[in-house]
């Protein structure tokens, strides 16, 4: 439930902190980082509770290749 949150308040520019996210699946790092790649908004992300993994990681670092409000990552 929190996940889909996020991920919507992500799509509609309407999130600048994201942090509580825990345990993400494959297909949840995908959709996150798929929505961070068109998000204005965001500036902090925490994903420290989460085994993404290399796929993962580089994944997120493609999005933030597009996305140049972020300024933390955890």
């Amino acid at each position: 439930m929190i996940f889909s949150t996020v991920l919507s308040q992500l799509k509609n520019n309407s999130l600048t902190i994201i942090e509580g996210l825990h345990d993400l699946k494959k297909a949840e790092i995908i959709e996150l980082a798929e929505a961070l790649k068109v998000n204005k908004t965001v500036t902090s992300i925490n994903l420290s509770s989460n085994d993404i993994g290399d796929e993962g990681a580089n994944l997120i670092a493609d999005a933030l290749q597009n996305n140049k409000s972020i300024t933390s990552l955890d």
